[in-house]
């Protein structure tokens, strides 16, 4: 609201170092970015700069016309990304990636970024076909076809409504039951039968949270993570859509996330503790320097 943006993407069509920047509406929010700084600190724990957050609103400021001040701004998060090795700024080298067939049944991926993992994983696949004549049980490797093939919970989209009306049915609030569907696609039917299997799974993890506790399961048994970081952040994305929500939501999906990994109770609190210290972290102490990519 504070932006403006509804259903529609906006491209800031010239940065004052000659970039762009978007401005994405997405589950409510306005993502806003990004930026491209060299980055030399620890692999593990990019921080966002100051520096970056003020960038960024500065061009929102003077290209959407409205006062938005760091204070405005939810959650913000940075990543590294991997470049093909060149000279000159490094907002000036290619963001393709490469594949590079070093010897047969050797091949690298190098570059590339997340958004992209698709044709990354298509133009390998090609390079093996190329090179590759057969396979040991002589059937010939064919080029990729995942470009004809739907992602995961995409398909069938014709019966996507019937799976808001079963999460309707199930005692679903109407925007909670549009949101299961809008984000898992078809793959909503196998959260309605974790539901249906075990009620009190259809419970918001936290007051006012379209999030709920059968995502947790879900999530555990079918995208690995490990740390209830990865399961907050980067599964149910509530540390960035809802941050205020996050550490009352936390503690609720520690205990089923231990519960379907096999946790200890230690096990379960150490997560837990990390994940509510991490909280906010971005603001209260930005980190000097800053990464490749950051939104």
């Amino acid at each position: 609201e504070l932006l403006g943006v509804e259903r529609a993407a906006l491209v800031l069509p010239e940065t004052e170092d000659g970039r762009l920047a978007f401005v994405v509406p997405w589950e409510g929010r306005a993502v806003v970015g990004t930026t491209d700084s060299p980055y030399e600190g620890p692999l593990e724990s990019p921080g966002v700069e100051e520096a970056e957050v003020e960038y960024l609103l500065r061009h929102v400021r003077r290209f959407l016309d409205v006062e938005v001040q760091p204070d405005d701004v939810l959650a913000a998060y940075a990543g590294l990304r991997p470049l093909v090795s060149g000279s000159g700024r490094s907002a000036d080298l290619s963001r393709r990636h490469a594949v590079v067939l070093h010897e047969p049944g050797f091949v690298s991926v190098i570059g590339g970024k997340l958004t992209t993992y698709r044709r990354m994983a298509q133009d390998a696949v090609d390079v093996i076909a190329r090179h590759e004549a057969r396979e040991p049980d002589g059937l010939r490797i064919g080029p990729s076809r995942t470009h004809r093939l739907a992602l995961v919970g995409a398909e069938h989209q014709e019966r996507w409504p019937a799976l808001v009306r079963q999460a309707l049915k199930a005692g679903l609030a109407a925007a909670a039951a549009g949101r299961l569907v809008q984000t898992y696609g078809a793959e909503a039917g196998r959260l309605l039968d974790l539901t249906r299997a075990r009620p009190e799974l259809g419970r918001p993890l936290a007051p006012g949270l379209p999030h709920l506790a059968a995502e947790v399961v879900f999530a555990c048994e079918t995208s690995m993570p490990v740390r209830l970081e990865d399961l907050m952040d980067r599964r149910l994305r509530i540390g960035l859509v809802a941050p205020a929500a996050a550490a009352a939501a936390a503690t609720e999906a520690a205990r089923l996330m231990g519960e379907r990994l096999g946790w200890s109770g230690p096990h379960r609190e150490e997560e837990l503790q990390r994940y509510l210290g991490g909280l906010g972290r971005w603001r209260e102490g930005i980190q000097p320097g800053c990464v490749e990519g950051t939104s």
